[in-house]
């Protein structure tokens, strides 16, 4: 595996901080979960599109959930299509809670959201159209308590040349 694909590997997907300021996406898609929960069954499919491979980018992941959520993680499965159709399948821990139970993120009322960089400075080694499938991998099924998850990728001002 050359080092521009290990570097866009799901593998090394991070959970590096939270940010308090929304970040400024290039693209950004977001998936609604359904009312009676998230079922092993309802995968959630992002698409996206790569024309420059010298772009660098963060990686960003959004999480919404309600604060009667009853996990302090969420765990789920991540499978990448790269535009040369090979496969990556990853798995996830998200953190969502402290270890006193206290929530990442902001929370208002009813509704909480957890702001991830799952991936920082890295580039797309291909160009095409990126697939990107993220499952929910809980022992609970349906797993209730999620309302939402977004995916995004915001453009940095530098290239990796």
């Amino acid at each position: 595996m050359t080092r521009s694909i290990c570097h866009f590997t799901l593998l090394l997907w991070t959970i590096g901080g939270l940010s308090s300021c929304g970040p400024n996406y290039t693209w950004y898609q977001r998936h609604p979960i359904a009312p009676e929960g998230w079922a092993w069954e309802d995968t959630l499919h992002f698409t996206f599109s790569i024309t420059d491979t010298t772009q660098v980018y963060d990686m960003w992941l959004e999480l919404d959930h309600r604060p009667d959520y009853a996990y302090q993680n969420l765990y789920v499965k991540i499978h990448t299509s790269f535009p040369d159709g090979t496969h990556q399948s990853d798995l996830l821990s998200i953190e969502m809670a402290d270890k006193q139970g206290r929530w990442q993120g902001q929370c208002q009322g009813n509704w909480c959201q957890l702001r991830i960089p799952i991936q920082q400075h890295i580039f797309f080694p291909q160009q095409g159209t990126y697939h990107v499938y993220i499952e929910q991998y809980m022992r609970k099924n349906p797993l209730s308590g999620i309302t939402q998850i977004g995916m995004g990728l915001e453009a940095l001002s530098q290239d990796r040349n």
